[in-house]
């Protein structure tokens, strides 16, 4: 009987630690990786003429009092204003000026850049990284 009560004990004190885990680290790489995912799949509909907007791609990460908080986006000033566009030269090669930055919305940028990576991420990513990130 006392060995079987001694195994109790430490299945919940494993069990206890790895529900500590979940509210801490666990729970940070989960949203680290849930930002990377999203950056990654926003990444190819990202309007490039100059890499200005592309590369002020960001990710915060932050602990919050009940688990953590993570921001991603573009910093460039313009950002939002590209992500908000209706897109009515899209797919119509109009070319920019001057002609080395290419055409109007590149060959694969699109309104809602970020909005579309976060959809995909949902849709494609997000079963993947739960299971690594609270494997119990």
């Amino acid at each position: 009987m006392t060995a079987s009560i001694s195994g109790l004990e430490e299945v919940q004190r494993n069990l206890q630690r790895k529900l500590d885990q979940a509210g801490g680290p666990m729970t940070e790489r989960f949203v680290t990786e849930v930002l990377i995912a999203v950056g990654a799949r926003a990444a190819p509909y990202t309007p490039v003429a100059t890499s200005t907007l592309i590369n002020s791609q960001y990710r915060r990460l932050r602990r919050a009092q009940k688990g953590w908080i993570g921001e991603t986006g573009y910093g460039a000033d313009y950002a939002m204003a590209v992500h908000e566009a209706e897109g009515k030269l899209l797919n119509t090669n109009t070319p920019r000026s001057p002609s080395r930055l290419g055409t109007v919305w590149g060959p694969n940028g699109q309104p809602g850049f970020l909005a579309k990576g976060v959809e995909e991420a949902i849709e494609k990513d997000i079963d993947g990284i739960i299971s690594r990130s609270f494997r119990l």
